[in-house]
């Protein structure tokens, strides 16, 4: 039960980063700091989706 838990906080701070990621881009200002964040998180969470 507690990997759900986890799996779960991940998965909402992933779908954050996302939506803050897209509103960047949307935004056409987007921040290389933040760019690099989201790939980390990307590459952190494709284990996690396979």
């Amino acid at each position: 039960m507690r990997e759900t838990g986890y799996f779960l906080a991940r998965g909402l701070t992933f779908v954050q980063t996302f939506g803050k990621f897209k509103n960047f881009a949307l935004s056409g200002q987007t921040n290389p700091g933040e760019s690099v964040y989201f790939t980390i998180v990307l590459c952190s969470f494709t284990p996690f989706l396979l």
